[in-house]
């Protein structure tokens, strides 16, 4: 997530707190439900730029409409969220069911994300609530310690889910008054729907600069460069776009990225949605792992995938025998997208 959007949001969260407390009448009207049945409401999808998290949201709501269709269904951004939170409380149903977006921000690396998380389920006491599966990371300092204890005492007798196996030891020993599970990446569920590719043409080198990258700027510098000068057909890509992504656009952004990966014939990266969208696509992918433990824990969903190669930053001297060994490859395994019964019945059952 751009800096700019976690600083912009710090700022305005107390702002937002004010229509909890007095401006939340004005929504009530444009959030009233439309039937008497039960209705599903996604909060805190993202409005930025992020295109890993947009298909997290993606996958959710197609997730929802495949599983419940008959269930009315609202989506929340993040800001609305903290604008409309009480407002949706006020005009909801004892069966309705709130979940809040999954991702890799549980923690103190993005603030305001863990905040507006803690916010949620301290106003949604004694209602249906799942946080979706996110990664856990907080940093051993006093920032990470302060929102820790923050955290513990909000998430009592709530449902989290993690999306990865060190987050879910993790959860269970740090909130061990919660119920717990372990479900995939949302964006896993994107795989469902992928038709394969029909030509591919490029190696694409998708390497984070930000604060989760196990590089330092002078290995990515060396790496790119490295690969650029040697392949000829090579290209820097990001998952991150510079310009605001909403529920309005959200889906034409996540295809185009799907389709620029699955039209690859290599991608190196160190992204995890990068790894994924190379899982859902079939495309071949040399992935590294990252300064936590999220990238290693996905991979153990696709690790029988042999197109998908994990590697720590002590191998980099092997990128360019890995690159060999992808493009020459033949692979008859495919994708399989992971058991995501399991969060539907948690759904079914709360």
């Amino acid at each position: 997530m751009p800096d700019r959007i976690v600083d912009k949001g710090i700022q305005k969260f107390f702002l937002y707190d004010y229509y909890y407390q007095v401006g939340w009448k004005k929504y009530v009207n444009e959030l009233q439900s439309h039937g008497d049945g039960r209705r599903i409401v996604l909060l805190m999808t993202p409005d930025y730029g992020n295109i890993g998290d947009q298909a997290i949201a993606e996958a959710t709501v197609e997730f929802v409409k495949d599983h419940f269709p008959d269930d009315e269904f609202l989506e929340l951004s993040i800001e609305d969220t903290q604008k409309k939170l009480h407002a949706v409380i006020e005009t909801s149903w004892p069966d309705d069911i709130f979940l809040i977006q999954g991702g890799g921000n549980m923690g103190n690396l993005y603030p305001y994300i863990e905040e507006t998380r803690r916010y949620c389920f301290h106003h949604l006491q004694g209602k249906k609530v799942i946080s979706l599966p996110c990664t856990m990371t907080y940093t051993r300092d006093r920032g990470g310690r302060d929102s820790f204890r923050k955290s513990q005492a909000v998430y009592k007798n709530v449902v989290l889910t993690a999306r990865e196996k060190y987050s879910y030891a993790a959860m269970k020993k740090a909130y061990p008054e919660a119920e717990t599970e372990l479900i995939p990446d949302m964006v896993f569920y994107l795989g469902r729907k992928m038709e394969p590719a029909q030509q591919r043409s490029r190696i694409l080198v998708c390497l984070r600069a930000e604060i989760e990258s196990a590089l330092e700027p002078a290995e990515r510098t060396a790496l790119i460069n490295q690969i650029l000068h040697k392949y000829s057909d090579a290209m820097l890509f990001d998952t991150t776009v510079w310009h605001n992504v909403d529920a309005t656009t959200r889906e034409a952004e996540v295809l185009s990225i799907l389709r620029t990966f699955s039209r690859a014939k290599l991608v190196i990266t160190d992204r995890m949605h990068g790894m994924i969208m190379c899982a859902v696509t079939n495309t071949p992918c040399i992935v590294l792992q990252s300064r936590d433990h999220k990238i290693e824990g996905s991979y153990e969903w696709i690790k029988d995938l042999p197109f998908i190669q994990l590697i720590s930053k002590d191998q980099l001297e092997n990128i360019p025998s890995m690159i060999s060994e992808q493009l020459t490859g033949q692979w008859d395994e495919k994708f399989q997208c992971p058991d995501f019964d399991k969060l539907k019945q948690m759904m079914d059952s709360i």
